[in-house]
């Protein structure tokens, strides 16, 4: 047995281990799982350890595979990875996820998922593509996920009267998606509203960031509320915050001055004290940089349903087929 803060390698498995009292509540139902944390005969537990803040996925996916499901195991990864405050590193694999339904939730703001050109292969001949309801195989749930260097591809069109994302973002702000390649996605049977995207991102123009409570009022030459505030989480300019204490009278973000400094267009004083509630006004803020898309037979590379978006140095090769279909589908503005 070793003493509680023992660092141990584990037989049978990769990484370092930390010798812990307890088993993590938030990973597998607060239990041992041979892979990520493991009981050592001794009622401690062998905690799989971050290296440089990431999980590498070979201590739960160790090989190469193109042909067998590694869902559950990426799965695993990721929520050992947001159980312990780390991120993950998909470590150059190639990887096999056979189920259209399949989805890869990340729920961690600030979340990175880093794949060392590691390859996914999403369905092939054998994959059950039926089903309802929008279909998306990385589903980022909270705000600055970044998806880097990884290679999404497919052996399969679909036939389904169901919208397809590889990679979908909503009503969450700040995602990145960088140095990565789409190849091979097409739905004919969904043609008329694109069928397969990429990359899709929305943001409605009512959704809540934040409520914050405001400092006393001082007015520069224009007439416009300059505060001070220590936290500018949320805020960003044009976005929309409504004083709930002035029968909802909405102000805006004119300028982001300093670390703790903002200047908004309040149309009447307040007192020290009152909220607002800051509102997206649709702005998400996407990033989408060195990235490649080929082969989208039916379909759109990127679905843009929000503003504020960033484009830049992509490639697009073979897409769309039909009038619905486009490299770029844009709706939203200051993109």
């Amino acid at each position: 047995s070793f003493a509680v803060g023992t660092l141990v390698t584990v037989q049978n498995t990769s990484g370092i281990y930390k010798i812990e009292a307890s088993a993590i509540a938030q990973y597998n139902s607060g239990n041992a799982d041979g892979v990520a944390v493991v009981e050592d005969g001794n009622s401690n537990y062998a905690q799989l350890q971050p290296i440089n803040g990431f999980i590498n996925l070979s201590a739960f996916s160790p090989n190469n595979n193109l042909t067998t499901d590694v869902s559950v195991k990426i799965n695993s990864a990721l929520e050992y990875a947001e159980a312990i405050g780390a991120n993950l590193d998909l470590n150059g694999l190639d990887l096999f996820v056979q189920s259209l339904s399949t989805t890869f939730e990340i729920n961690t703001n600030n979340f990175v998922v880093k794949g060392n050109d590691a390859r996914i292969r999403w369905m092939d001949a054998t994959s059950t593509v039926t089903g309802s309801g929008i279909k998306y195989l990385f589903n980022l749930n909270a705000d600055s996920v970044t998806i880097d260097n990884i290679n999404f591809e497919s052996d399969v069109v679909l036939n389904i009267n169901e919208s397809v994302s590889v990679i979908r973002c909503f009503e969450k702000q700040r995602p990145i998606i960088k140095n990565c390649t789409f190849k091979n996605f097409s739905n004919p049977a969904y043609r008329a509203n694109a069928g397969c995207f990429g990359l899709s991102f929305s943001n409605n123009h009512n959704t809540v960031l934040r409520t914050i409570t405001l400092p006393a009022i001082t007015r520069d030459g224009n007439g416009d509320a300059q505060i001070t505030l220590t936290d500018l989480t949320g805020l960003y300019e044009y976005q929309q915050l409504i004083i709930t204490s002035q029968s909802n009278a909405k102000a805006y973000v004119k300028s982001i001055d300093s670390e703790t400094e903002v200047t908004i267009n309040f149309p009447a004083d307040y007192s020290a004290g009152e909220t607002a509630v800051v509102y997206t006004r649709g702005f998400q803020n996407a990033l989408v940089e060195k990235c490649d898309f080929i082969n989208f037979g039916d379909g759109t590379a990127i679905d843009m349903l929000s503003n504020g978006n960033t484009v830049k140095d992509c490639y697009f090769k073979n897409i769309g087929l039909a009038v619905q279909e486009h490299a770029i589908y844009v709706k939203g503005g200051d993109n």
